[in-house]
């Protein structure tokens, strides 16, 4: 339920929940990526070889730390930060006009990063794996949920 309980007090909503469900599915698919992608850099996982890639990288060592970092680790620290509404006085200083919790704006800059990361994958790569429709979709999906009036309330 959205709004306030008997006593007053604000309540978490269900898109808040959702949010918090997809940006813990992409942690996980963030994690087992980019762990597959550093475990094996020969891109042997992904099917795909880097000697197509010598002008970009010889192996896939760095963009599976990439993957690790900012779609494993990233959202993870980021629903727990939503979930217990972290204070970072650092984070908050650059969102003061604008009231919104610096979570909320780092989830949006994830979700915009992971968007622009995969269709930046399908013009290198060229369209290989299923996981690229699901990481687009992913993206949008978490971009539509934190425009939700009733996560920005939950948040404020």
């Amino acid at each position: 339920m959205d709004g306030t309980n008997e006593s007053g007090k604000a309540t978490r909503s269900q898109s808040l929940y959702g949010l918090l469900a997809l940006l813990g599915v992409l942690s996980v698919g963030g994690m087992q990526g980019g762990w597959h992608l550093m475990n094996d850099p020969s891109g042997q996982w992904l099917a795909v070889s880097p000697n197509r890639f010598t002008w970009l990288t010889t192996d896939f060592f760095l963009p599976g730390l990439f993957v690790f970092v900012f779609f494993g680790f990233t959202p993870l620290f980021l629903a727990y930060a939503i979930q217990v509404r972290l204070k970072w006085p650092l984070a908050e200083s650059f969102l003061s006009d604008s009231g919104d919790h610096w979570a909320w704006a780092a989830a949006m800059g994830l979700a915009t990063l992971l968007f622009i990361w995969t269709m930046a994958l399908v013009m290198v790569v060229g369209f290989c794996t299923l996981y690229q429709v699901v990481d687009a979709l992913m993206s949008l999906v978490i971009l539509s949920f934190l425009l939700l009036p009733s996560v920005r309330r939950a948040l404020n």
